[in-house]
């Protein structure tokens, strides 16, 4: 199978370190009453060659083979038929190597489920990226570099905009910074792509009033991470709260308003105690699932589905449902993820599929 590129946009909103992207072109797309997006961490998808920015474990000398790398595509298809019957219709994979990934998972675990579409972006020079996979054309790509006090961060924000054959549909995919080095440490680094996002999400609603957006990915920050580090720190997810607020305003990281989402309990989500920032709704706090990554065996909610308030308004798409696919053989005997093993290829991902559905308003 090939996959033929089309342009893409490079747009620095900080700056972009030298963005690798693509689009694909595959098929066609219909209209369609009901949507599902999926996101998925995969945990360090690497090719089976050493280009030298592999993680140790997935270095020639360190046993990789390009057959465990085959076995490990097989996998991810067969995780990505749990996450909704006949596969999510767009599909946000995390921490995919490069072109070659991609591309070997549409042509191989993937080629089944009709995606005609792909896009993915990485930094130069960086181990892992992100892909986005479509059964409805993506008319649009669009690739946000991060930078904060003069540094990268790890990944860019990937944007697509999908043509459904009715009412169009904005993805914007994330991976922001892990809290490895310190979680206040770097925390600066998860509020530039916040800003990224917070600004785009703004700047979205001003040109296209009511554009439905969902905002993907692991963002390794908690929904309830203001609270978790005690309602001081200003993290870059922030509740709509007095103290948020409060804190917000206190704040001297030196930059302006607006380096935060704020998560809404409303339908449709609002902004009422900090004000000048984008507001979004998260399911986490009204679902069933108390996490879909553990640490030390502890629940977390690094991995999201945000959405906007268009996605409430009753017109083009609406928010339905959300669920994290906690499914065997993606979890264990106490229903926690089973990590991925390099060295005997055992285990799927540390982290479990996320899938929110939408309707479509007629």
């Amino acid at each position: 199978m090939r996959i033929l590129l089309i342009a893409a946009t490079c747009v620095v909103l900080a700056a972009c370190g030298g963005c690798e992207t693509g689009n694909g072109a595959r098929g066609t797309g219909a209209s369609a009453d009901r949507l599902t997006v999926a996101t998925w961490n995969v945990q360090a998808l690497f090719d089976g060659r050493d280009d030298g920015t592999e993680y140790a474990d997935y270095s020639g000398s360190s046993g990789w083979t390009d057959e465990k790398y085959r076995e490990r595509l097989k996998k991810i298809g067969q995780a990505v038929a749990l996450m909704a019957e006949g596969g999510p219709d767009v599909l946000v994979l995390i921490e995919t190597e490069n072109a070659t990934v991609a591309e070997d998972l549409a042509a191989g675990p993937l080629s089944g489920l009709g995606y005609g579409w792909s896009a993915r972006a990485k930094n130069a020079g960086a181990a892992l990226g992100l892909s986005v996979y479509s059964r409805y054309p993506i008319v649009k790509t669009l690739v946000h570099g991060v930078n904060a006090r003069g540094e990268e961060a790890p990944r860019p924000v990937l944007e697509v905009r999908v043509d459904t054959g009715s009412a169009p549909l904005v993805v914007i995919a994330c991976h922001w910074k892990s809290k490895l080095g310190g979680d206040d440490a770097t925390e600066y680094l998860r509020r530039a792509s916040g800003a990224v996002v917070s600004r785009r999400l703004a700047q979205l609603e001003k040109e296209e009033p009511g554009i439905d957006v969902v905002v993907v990915g692991d963002l390794n920050e908690n929904v309830d991470e203001f609270g978790r580090r005690g309602g001081q720190t200003v993290t870059a997810l922030l509740p709509d709260s007095p103290d948020a607020s409060r804190a917000a305003a206190a704040d001297t990281d030196g930059v302006e308003m607006r380096p935060f989402l704020i998560i809404s309990q409303k339908k449709p989500p609002v902004a009422e105690h900090v004000r000048n920032c984008a507001a979004v709704y998260s399911p986490w706090p009204f679902s069933s699932w108390t996490g879909s990554y553990a640490y030390r065996k502890q629940w977390e909610t690094i991995d999201h589905v945000l959405a906007n308030a268009a996605l409430f308004n009753g017109q083009g798409w609406e928010y339905a449902s959300f669920r994290v696919i906690d499914a065997e053989p993606l979890t264990d005997a106490s229903d926690f993820p089973v990590s991925y093993n390099a060295r005997t290829g055992s285990g799927y991902s540390d982290h479990l599929p996320l899938a929110v559905e939408l309707s479509r308003v007629r």
